[in-house]
């Protein structure tokens, strides 16, 4: 049976007011390569999360294409809730652009699901919140698990998973709650089902009751899976993009410790032993780096533990800091990001490094802080193009081992960000890239990394 088709051109300039975001692209898992030139000759992302206006997650997709060429993409549009039949659009991707995708515009549901496949590399995807205007991933292929922690189902705010299957065989899962009583397994959460090019929706209210604090873990039993959780934290929505897998390090960026701010890290151990996890926290500011003495937490077998960095009396107020983790035993860790003057908590994941990342400024307001952290033990060299108000403009560099750089020192000449594209590429792939929000308290939300797996 033929599918509907459609074609839509829809470039539009770095002007158009949408979002703030940061990307990391990494080449699709079913992508050929051209061995000589390196060019990716087809790529795919995975897009799950967004809702019809009447959910918790309305908005819709920014396709950024950071090349030199076009790039023609076909979109397969799913919907929970919906009559009509999955959609395929064709669309094209004009060079060094950000385009929107608005699935509702094609199916209409309850919450979506998209499948893009692109004719070629340099095509990231973010999927942006028109309510609150923070952004979720695009990812490039399916996992056979997923991690997350930091969530809540405390009564006044929501936590709803979304799971896309982007293959052509059926896949089955199990789901596991984790939190400070330890693991639950919940009857109705085993052996779920979810057909080809399938879309489902679980609401962990229905079996994590008013729970401020816990963590998820999927193991894919069948197949391959894409994920994102909605969580609502005082009316502040975050699509949480979760981990594929627990690990013994990370690193965090753009932390807020500002004066008004407020951020925690959470942790989420899977494993069936204590974690000890040790945190190195650097700030920018030269009177005080190095001034805070390590920091450490003990996380639980299957459970969870949280750590404040801000407000805390041992760490002092001092912008953005950059957050290491080391732990005696896999975690995952997320962070919570807000304002002590409002409700409202941005949910992140811990980031993976890549050797690739894209920053879109595409609402006009610039950011509060962006920068560059390299978490490898050698110095990473960078190419870093910006395409800013029809001008392009390329810059070679490098950012010595663990160090975090404010992202304008790279860029001599770009003296912000506003309305601005910005990719980051290196032969390391150690490298993460952070921003946050302007606010009236600096930093107060991360605008959360978009991992490219």
């Amino acid at each position: 049976m033929n599918r509907p088709r459609a074609l839509v051109t829809a470039t539009v300039g770095l002007s158009l007011a949408v979002v703030i975001g940061v990307n990391q692209l990494t080449a699709a898992q079913n992508a050929g390569t051209n061995a000589a030139s390196g060019v990716v000759q087809s790529s795919a992302l995975y897009c799950t999360g967004l809702t019809s206006g009447d959910g918790a997650a309305p908005g819709y997709v920014m396709f950024v294409n950071t090349t030199n060429q076009p790039r023609t993409m076909a979109v397969t549009v799913a919907a929970t809730h919906s009559s009509s039949r999955p959609r395929v659009i064709d669309q094209l991707l004009a060079p060094h652009t950000a385009t929107p995708f608005f699935p509702s515009h094609w199916v209409k549901g309850d919450t979506y699901a998209l499948a893009a496949y692109i004719s070629g590399g340099g095509v990231a995807g973010e999927q942006v919140l028109t309510s609150d205007h923070t952004e979720g991933s695009c990812v490039t292929g399916g996992g056979a698990s997923w991690l997350a922690t930091g969530l809540s189902t405390k009564v006044g705010g929501s936590s709803t998973l979304t799971i896309f299957n982007p293959t052509a065989t059926e896949a089955v899962l199990n789901i596991s709650a984790l939190g400070t009583s330890g693991i639950t397994q919940p009857a109705p959460w085993q052996g779920i089902t979810i057909g080809p090019m399938g879309l489902t929706t679980i609401d962990l209210r229905n079996e994590v009751v008013n729970t401020p604090n816990f963590g998820l873990e999927v193991n894919v039993l069948r197949g391959a899976l894409v994920m994102n959780d909605v969580q609502v934290i005082g009316g502040f929505a975050s699509l949480v993009a979760g981990a594929p897998a627990a690990v013994q390090s990370a690193t965090m960026n753009e932390v807020p410790t500002s004066e008004g701010a407020s951020a925690t890290l959470h942790f989420t151990n899977p494993g069936s032993q204590p974690a000890t996890v040790t945190l190195t926290i650097d700030l920018p500011g030269a009177n005080t780096a190095g001034k805070v003495a390590p920091q450490g937490v003990t996380v639980p077998a299957l459970g969870t533990a949280s750590f404040v960095v801000t407000p805390n009396s041992a760490i002092p107020a001092d912008g953005e800091a950059t957050v290491r983790m080391s732990a005696t035993s896999p975690v995952v860790m997320g962070l919570s990001s807000g304002s002590t003057k409002a409700a409202g908590r941005q949910i992140t994941t811990m980031p993976t490094p890549s050797g690739a990342w894209t920053l879109l400024d595409a609402t006009g307001r610039g950011f509060g802080s962006a920068a560059v952290t390299n978490t490898g033990t050698s110095a990473a060299t960078l190419t870093v193009t910006a395409t800013q108000h029809g001008v392009t403009t390329t810059w070679h560099t490098s950012v010595a081992p663990l160090s975090t750089v404010p992202l304008l020192t790279l860029t001599p000449g770009l003296t912000t960000l506003r309305h601005a594209l910005v990719h980051v590429t290196s032969t390391s792939h150690a490298l993460i890239l952070g921003a946050s929000a302007v606010t009236k308290t600096v930093g107060a939300y991360l605008d959360s990394g978009l991992n490219g797996r």
